[in-house]
């Protein structure tokens, strides 16, 4: 079972709709004759999509959050932090990234203030390559408010 966010925009704010797999998304207009189509095809996109897929819909954006057997591994529970005084200081300590590293560009930033199940805040990145692929990593606000800077 795949769990999803909705963020659906509204004037001027955004709110999110938490759902599972084939629920309705609780928005204006779902599933009548002018809007149909439109909500099949987020459906039917549902059923393959992959933790940090998204899809934009009419009224806000749908992201794919969890697929129950995929399980958080343990090390996505902690940062490795580094800090650095200057970029001379970063490359002295081993921190340059020769090719084949790849650029990527944040599409999206969303703060979510509740986006822990315990109701903890998380800010979602959303990248994408020079190909199109797309990634999402979440980090907790505790975890932001935690680096040593």
């Amino acid at each position: 079972m795949r769990k999803f966010i909705y963020f659906e925009n509204e004037e001027g704010c955004m709110s999110q709709h938490h759902l599972l797999e084939g629920e309705p998304v609780p928005v204006r207009g779902w599933m009548q004759d002018e809007c149909k189509e439109e909500d099949a095809a987020i459906l039917e996109w549902q059923k393959t999509a992959a933790p940090g897929d998204y899809a934009d819909h009419r009224l806000g954006t749908i992201v794919c959050v969890s697929v129950e057997e995929h399980r958080v591994n343990p090390i996505h529970n902690h940062l490795n932090v580094t800090v650095c005084e200057d970029a001379y200081d970063a490359m002295a300590k081993g921190h340059t990234y020769p090719p084949p590293t790849k650029p990527v560009a944040v599409v999206r930033v969303v703060v979510v203030k509740k986006g822990t199940e315990g109701g903890n805040s998380t800010v979602d990145f959303l990248l994408e390559d020079g190909t199109g692929q797309q990634f999402m990593f979440m980090v907790t606000g505790a975890l932001l408010k935690a680096l040593p800077i």
